[in-house]
């Protein structure tokens, strides 16, 4: 019987002095968007938030100036972000660019 303690108290003594690994933690990011990528997010982000309730505009039937204006008063109703207004924006002011 002591014979049996004193092994289990060895392996409890052997456990305690085991060195528990540090977990580090580590910040997840998103993928680096390509311009190509922000563009065609903007784009989809336009035609499909803004078209549900209205025609969508070309890009040139308003200017660069005018642009930033009308999506900071559609915001709320499109229920966009600001990061996805900038995209719309963005994708807007590269399309009246060419």
């Amino acid at each position: 019987m002591k014979s049996k303690q004193l092994i289990m108290l060895s392996l409890l003594f052997m456990l305690g002095c085991t060195t528990a690994k540090k977990v580090t933690s580590t910040t997840i990011t998103e993928p680096q968007k390509t311009p190509s990528d922000a563009l065609a997010q903007g784009k989809d982000l336009y035609e499909n938030r803004c078209a549900k309730c209205h025609k969508l505009y070309a890009a040139s039937d308003y200017n660069i100036q005018r642009w930033p204006r009308i999506l900071n008063s559609m915001q709320y109703k499109a229920k966009i972000t600001d990061q996805q207004k900038e995209l719309i924006l963005s994708y807007l002011s590269n399309s009246i660019k060419q």
